[in-house]
């Protein structure tokens, strides 16, 4: 049981109609327990579906399942990816976080935390298990990642990629969900402990049934007895999503996954007695949210890059399942995907780094990819092409409506060959393709083309092509400023192209500097504190400067490393541990527990002077102790910029730059112990401050979640708490290498 401090502090970020509802919700857990749901097993049929005798919805076109040819041309380097995952799995081996390559034997144990020993109790009633007592459970993260299922559309991916050659793919696929469903009844289970865990599950078990149905070889693990059962197992977890939507000060993108899921599942189980009511609300609840956690920019009001991925595949699976189901989203909703992809695309490298800026958890809508897939890179090939599929969706769909109304009032003087080509006339208008390589996830997600491993299109070290553009059209875009302007507009056909963006309803920008294959990228944040009232995904991070360099992340956030009641949750969410100034005896935000921030601080943008061979930012940040911090980084020459605080506050402050675990074995000081200077390839980056004392330390960052890296960071030291101070930042080639 949480204790009374606990309910205490999650009450003070309650509005008043948001206790009412958690009352109600408290007392409907309490009496839920003494009219427990019927395992599906023993579920009549006819209780979900509105026909015993056709309980399988048709195939519908949406998800898209390649034909044979296609998957044949695909690179070598995908199907290589699928079979080594899939084999390892058959060989009872998965992967989950730091644990690389665990054994799981011969079946997995789903309530097992495979990194503590520890297991979750089974057969208990789910709203009374305590998820975060890691004491008792194990770490609740473990637990629920398997569970997702997220495995299985790979093993999927794999069967068709041997062109359904191998017959254990079904086999397994089907024995491993039987006994999910049998070890985890309805309410049973700590698996049913929340909607957003469940949500993700109907995408894996609908994504995973889709494509093995789509080919007859897999008859004989698809049995009636199975296909029944699975049809139960959705309708449950679809009912109880349905009726547990999180709300109020819990509503972030927990629930735009649980909409998305429920919407995805409720749209293919078509033949579900709830289908079309849980559709409609679900709907309704992606187009509000989708609007309300972002700004118009698209940046996430959780401040979380990690969850702007998540919430944007969450709405692009949901989106283009209805598209292909004549149940249209509004362009506006299509608009915010972009915008949100715009400034994802923004704030990344070439390479496909993006900073690791609020939260993150390595958590992922869906998975149709191998887990080291570059998720910008995903992106960006999922962006130029998403258009052209909902464009084609929409026509295929009025198409085909079009042809039942033509054919019921056919005329005589017409074929039906020739109506057809009329109506392809009429509605044609997709987007051309453009000359950007499609990734594995984007191959599967938007029916797209792939081009073959030798295939000149196919790009080296998974950079990004620039299209081409003179620069003359670069100029206009980058005086402008109001269009985004995205990677894959400008080519450098002169020695440097410099690219601007501010995104000021979010509070970041970005500056961009390409020459040839060499590019800088600076990032700003200066954005307001998180989202709902809880702001449990945020960080005390304002005014942090990230730095990448060809591709190289030097300037980086620390990350996250887990999210359990440890020191290294509020280490890593801390002010001293990003690339900002910080108050030694206080926090920019006051922090309360792990997923639950007091006193928040007030930071934005402040304006600037733009130009067109130049930009700087500019940001100021209250403490909620009442401490203030401003910063301005101008530009002083190529790859050179001034980085000025001022700060007033209670003691002397430091300025701390965190440098990536990729570089950190580089950095040594300055010859005159003035600054720090680390090495990315050919070329060097110097950090320097005649005026303050200068230090370099050892700390351990966390690039990926529960993963720990050597790193190093340089800590100038103020001696006055008010104050003012100059930072020079270079990047130049080491011409000693």
């Amino acid at each position: 049981m949480k204790s009374l401090r606990w309910y205490w502090q999650r009450l003070s970020a309650m509005s008043p109609l948001e206790i009412p509802y958690r009352l109600r919700n408290a007392v409907r857990d309490e009496l839920g327990r003494f009219r427990l749901p019927t395992p599906e097993s023993e579920t009549l049929l006819a209780a979900v579906v509105r026909d015993v005798d056709s309980p399988l919805p048709p195939t519908p076109l949406f998800p898209f399942v390649p034909d044979a040819e296609k998957l044949r041309a695909v690179p070598e380097r995908w199907k290589t990816a699928a079979r080594d995952e899939a084999e390892r799995f058959l060989n009872g081996r998965f992967s989950i976080f730091a644990l690389d390559d665990v054994y799981f034997g011969a079946k997995i144990d789903w309530n097992r935390d495979y990194s503590s020993e520890k297991s979750a109790p089974v057969d208990v009633y789910a709203p009374k298990i305590n998820v975060a007592d890691e004491n008792k459970i194990g770490d609740v993260k473990y637990i629920w990642e398997p569970a997702r299922l997220q495995f299985l559309p790979r093993l999927a991916q794999h069967w068709l990629y041997s062109d359904a050659s191998d017959a254990r793919i079904p086999t397994a696929v089907v024995a491993t969900v039987r006994d999910f469903v049998a070890s985890n009844p309805p309410l049973r289970s700590i698996h049913w402990a929340s909607p957003m865990e469940v949500a993700l599950q109907l995408i894996s078990l609908t994504l995973t049934f889709h494509f093995l149905r789509s080919r007859p070889e897999s008859s004989a693990a698809l049995t009636s007895d199975f296909t029944r059962l699975l049809t139960k197992a959705v309708a449950s977890r679809l009912d109880f999503v349905r009726r547990r939507y999180s709300a109020f000060s819990s509503a972030g993108n927990h629930l735009i996954a649980e909409a998305a899921g429920a919407y995805f599942a409720a749209n293919y189980w078509s033949t579900l007695k709830i289908a079309e009511s849980t559709k409609r609300r679900a709907k309704k609840i992606l187009v509000r949210e989708i609007n309300l956690q972002t700004f118009p920019d698209g940046v996430s009001r959780e401040q979380s890059v990690a969850y702007s991925f998540f919430i944007r595949d969450l709405a692009t699976l949901a989106g283009l399942s209805g598209e292909a189901a004549g149940d249209a989203f509004p362009d506006a909703y299509w608009e915010r995907l972009d915008r949100i992809a715009d400034f994802l695309d923004a704030i990344s490298d070439r390479a496909g780094n993006a900073p690791n800026v609020g939260d993150e958890d390595g958590g992922r809508a869906f998975r149709l990819e191998e887990r080291s897939a570059p998720r910008v890179q995903t992106l960006r090939s999922q962006r130029l092409r998403l258009n052209e599929t909902v464009a084609k969706l929409r026509r295929t769909v009025a198409e085909n409506a079009a042809l039942k109304t033509m054919k019921k009032a056919a005329k005589k003087t017409n074929s039906a060959k020739q109506q057809k080509i009329q109506l392809k006339q009429t509605f044609s208008n997709a987007v051309p393709k453009p000359d950007v390589p499609t990734t594995e996830e984007a191959f599967w997600l938007l029916g797209v083309s792939a081009f073959s491993a030798n295939s000149p299109q196919t790009l080296q070290n998974n950079e990004i092509e620039l299209s081409t553009q003179t620069l003359q059209n670069v100029e206009i875009a980058l005086s402008t400023q109001t269009s985004p302007l995205s990677l894959n507009d400008v080519r450098p056909t002169t020695p440097r192209v410099e690219i601007f963006r501010e995104f000021p309803g979010g509070g970041w920008q970005s500056r961009r500097e390409i020459c040839g294959d060499a590019e800088t990228l600076l990032v700003f944040k200066a954005g307001p504190f998180g989202y709902p009232a809880t702001a449990a995904h945020a960080h005390a991070d304002a005014l942090t400067l990230l730095l990448h360099v060809d591709g190289v992340p030097v300037l980086a956030d620390p990350g996250t490393f887990s999210y359990q009641n440890r020191p290294e949750r509020l280490f890593y969410r801390s002010s001293a541990q990003h690339n900002t100034l910080n108050f030694a005896k206080s926090e920019q935000s006051q922090y309360i527990n792990r997923f639950l921030w007091g006193k928040k601080s007030t930071s934005e943008l402040l304006p600037v002077d733009n130009y067109l061979n130049g930009a700087f930012f500019a940001g100021k940040v209250r403490w909620h102790s009442g401490e203030t911090h401003e910063r301005r980084v101008e530009p002083i020459g190529d790859d050179a910029w001034r980085i000025v605080d001022r700060w007033r506050g209670n003691e002397p402050p430091t300025i701390r730059f965190h440098f990536s675990p990729e570089v950190a074995a580089t950095a040594v000081a300055t010859p005159d112990g003035t600054g720090a200077v680390v090495r990315v390839g050919n070329r060097r980056v110097e950090i320097v401050n005649p005026h303050l004392a200068a230090r370099l330390e050892a700390f351990r960052a966390s690039p990926a979640f529960y993963r720990l890296a050597d790193a190093v960071r340089l800590v100038f030291a103020a001696t006055d708490s008010v104050g003012e101070s100059a930072t020079t930042l270079r990047v130049f080639r080491d011409d000693a290498k």
